[in-house]
């Protein structure tokens, strides 16, 4: 055998012996960085199947709230005993420690809320405008209850002063 090619052989090996190295050390799944910092599970109280009623026991709807992305997104899945239908997306923003969800629903409505999660307490808050065009402050707080209960609280005011609760539930945990 020629001297060439064995060289072009040898080197083909090695390219060969150096791209499945590189590939393996590439492809090991590295830890998700949000499952490894506790300020990304501060909302995790929050997931769920979840039937949702008011203090009456009228029932509003249904919430699923799910952890995805390796744990860095909680979304909500809401459907409404009526038409209403509405997502959010709530994560943590380790660069500003601060958690963010973001509303989207059917009817075409959008909410921004910035806040924080502690000892099982949720608090957002953020502005949004009326249909008649005016500023709205919000508050929405989600807090850990019973086993098996999550309590939600919506408030709206136009100055930030008198305030008026827009939605008031309980979220009772579905067994699975």
């Amino acid at each position: 055998m020629e001297t060439r090619t064995l060289n072009s052989i040898i080197t083909t090996i090695c390219a060969i012996v150096f791209l499945f190295i590189a590939h393996s050390a590439f492809s090991q799944q590295q830890p998700a960085p949000c499952s490894q910092d506790s300020s990304f599970r501060q909302f995790d109280f929050w997931i769920g199947e979840w039937e949702v009623k008011g203090h009456d026991g009228t029932v509003y709807g249904k919430n699923r709230i799910e952890s995805i992305l390796d744990g860095c997104v909680i979304m909500e899945n809401w459907t409404g005993t009526g038409v209403s239908k509405g997502k959010s997306f709530n994560f943590y923003d380790r660069h500003n420690n601060q958690w963010i969800q973001r509303w989207v629903d059917n009817a075409g409505g959008n909410l921004d809320l910035y806040g924080e999660v502690k000892a099982g307490k949720a608090v957002f808050r953020g502005t949004s405008t009326s249909s008649n065009g005016k500023t709205v402050h919000n508050v929405l707080t989600i807090k850990k209850g019973a086993k098996n209960e999550v309590f939600q609280i919506w408030e709206q005011s136009q100055d930030s002063i008198s305030w008026q609760k827009v939605f008031d539930a309980v979220y009772h945990k579905v067994a699975n």
